[in-house]
């Protein structure tokens, strides 16, 4: 059997993604920032923080974008019935 979420939980998907995809991206230029050209102004363990938070940040922005992805075509699954 399979589940059938109503359109308000893909538009909640929608929008939940939306600002994680924000933040990460933000995250994401911040740490590359920190992690070359500003190195210099940072401790060591802060630039090694960095380019871990660098990997881990791209790896959760490629999740926020697969249930980006799914919101919008559960949304667009309503849209076609109406």
């Amino acid at each position: 059997m399979v589940k059938q979420y109503s359109k308000h939980s893909y538009q909640l998907l929608k929008n939940i993604s939306n600002l994680v995809l924000f933040f990460t991206l933000a995250g994401v230029v911040i740490s590359i920032l920190i992690s070359y050209p500003y190195s210099e102004y940072f401790q060591l363990s802060i630039q090694i923080a960095s380019h871990i938070l660098t990997i881990v940040l791209a790896a959760i922005f490629k999740i926020a974008c697969i249930l980006r992805m799914i919101a919008l075509q559960g949304i667009n699954k309503f849209e076609c019935i109406s």
